[in-house]
């Protein structure tokens, strides 16, 4: 679940060889707890697309350092939805997510935003059927 408006990193924005989302102000989080980043990543793509993501802070919003960087894989044709724990080093307020992508990102849009907790989606092919685990 998206906090609010102010929580979102991108919102559905066409890839990039790299990018740099807008920054988002963590202060109102502070105290919390765990606060997870949830990225999707959509759209058709002719090969297999890897994600470099780096959660990068500052204190003011002009100079940032990088305090974590997360790999994701998304699949020719799968959206790829991926959640990403704010790493622990983070002690400044301003957030914001650099990517550098390794494939073709022609028809791809990303999507982040701060999420209330972490989703454990099902693997492709495996849901549960009258209480049998199933592909």
């Amino acid at each position: 679940m998206i906090i609010d408006q102010f929580a979102i990193f991108f919102d559905d924005e066409a890839a990039a060889a790299s990018m740099t989302s807008k920054v988002v102000d963590f202060m109102p989080y502070a105290g919390r707890g765990e606060i997870f980043i949830t990225m999707l990543a959509k759209g058709a793509n002719a090969a297999a697309v890897s994600f470099a993501v780096t959660v990068q802070e500052s204190k003011d919003g002009t100079a940032f350092t990088s305090v974590g960087t997360y790999p994701i894989q998304k699949p020719d044709s799968s959206p790829v939805l991926h959640a990403i724990r704010l790493p622990e080093p983070t002690r400044h307020g301003k957030v914001r997510l650099a990517v550098a992508v390794t494939g073709t990102v022609t028809g791809i849009t990303l999507f982040a935003g701060v999420t209330r907790d972490h989703f454990a989606p099902y693997d492709v092919g495996l849901y549960i059927n009258k209480g049998k685990v199933e592909r």
